[in-house]
C-alpha cells in the first residue's frame, strides 16, 4: 500500500505543472519552516503539495508531503488520497486514507463546508490496525477579502487531537492566518500549542496555488500536528 501511495502521489503531483495552465487540474505545492522552543530540537522543515480532479460532483484528491528535523539528513514522507462528494452546494462528504513513515494506515470520514466568506472542515480518523487509535480535527477559516495590496487575507483558527486508547496522546490547539499576494502565491503563518501548553510551535510558509486550489488539508501525522 505504501509503494502504491507514493507513486500514485507522485505522477499525479508531477502533472500538475504540465496541465495547470489548462485549468484541467486544481493544485497547491507548499513549503515551510516550523520552529520549535521547546521540543529537542529547533526546527523542521516541510515541502509537498496536493492535487485534485474531479468529474461531476466526484472529486478525487492526493496528497505528499516530505519532512525532516534539524540534524536529521534523510526526509521522512506521508501519503493521502481521498475521495469525496459535492453533497450540495459548497458541502463535500468523502473519505481519505493517509500514510506515514511511521507505517501505519489512518481511515478518515471528512467533510467542508463553504458558506461565503467561511469555511469548515471536519474529520474523523482511525488507525487500520489499532481501533482504539484515533483522530479528530475541526477547522474554521474566515476570509476577510482584499486588503490593500494583499488579494484575500483570511483567519484560521482549528484543534486537532489524537485519542490513543480513549485518552488524550497528542493535542493541537492553533491559529493562523493566510495572506494572498497574488499570481497564486500566499505566505502563510501558524501558532500552535500543543499538549496543554507544553510544546509551542510557529509555522512559516509560502504557498503556491494553481486553479482553485485542493478542498481538503493533508491527513498525515505531520501535516495534522506539523513540528511535533
Amino acid at each position: 500500500m505504501n509503494k502504491f501511495l507514493s507513486s500514485t502521489c507522485l505522477i499525479l503531483l508531477a502533472t500538475t505543472a504540465q496541465v495547470s495552465a489548462q485549468s484541467m487540474i486544481d493544485a497547491e505545492l507548499s513549503f515551510a519552516y516550523i520552529n520549535a522552543p521547546d521540543d529537542s530540537f529547533d526546527y523542521q522543515l516541510q515541502g509537498g503539495g496536493s492535487a485534485e480532479f474531479s468529474a461531476g460532483p466526484i472529486s478525487f484528491q492526493t496528497d505528499v508531503l516530505f519532512y525532516k528535523y534539524e540534524g536529521v539528513n534523510d526526509w521522512a514522507r506521508s501519503y493521502g488520497l481521498h475521495a469525496f462528494y459535492e453533497v450540495a452546494p459548497g458541502l463535500d462528504v468523502g473519505l481519505a486514507y493517509a500514510n506515514d513513515d511511521y507505517d501505519y494506515g489512518i481511515a478518515y470520514l471528512e467533510a467542508k463546508y463553504v458558506s461565503g466568506s467561511n469555511a469548515f472542515e471536519g474529520y474523523y480518523g482511525v488507525v487500520v490496525d489499532n481501533a482504539d487509535d484515533t483522530y479528530f480535527g475541526i477547522e474554521y477559516t474566515r476570509s476577510l477579502g482584499a486588503i490593500g495590496s494583499m488579494t484575500d487575507v483570511d483567519v484560521i483558527v482549528g484543534y486537532a487531537v489524537n485519542y490513543y486508547e480513549g485518552s488524550p496522546s497528542v493535542t493541537n490547539p492553533y491559529v493562523g492566518t493566510s495572506i494572498g499576494l497574488g499570481s497564486g502565491f500566499s505566505v502563510d503563518a501558524r501558532y500552535a500549542s500543543m499538549d496543554s501548553g507544553d510544546y509551542r510551535y510557529v509555522t512559516l510558509g509560502v504557498t503556491k496555488t494553481f486553479g482553485a486550489g485542493t478542498t481538503f488539508g493533508q491527513r498525515g501525522f505531520a501535516g495534522t500536528f506539523p513540528g511535533y
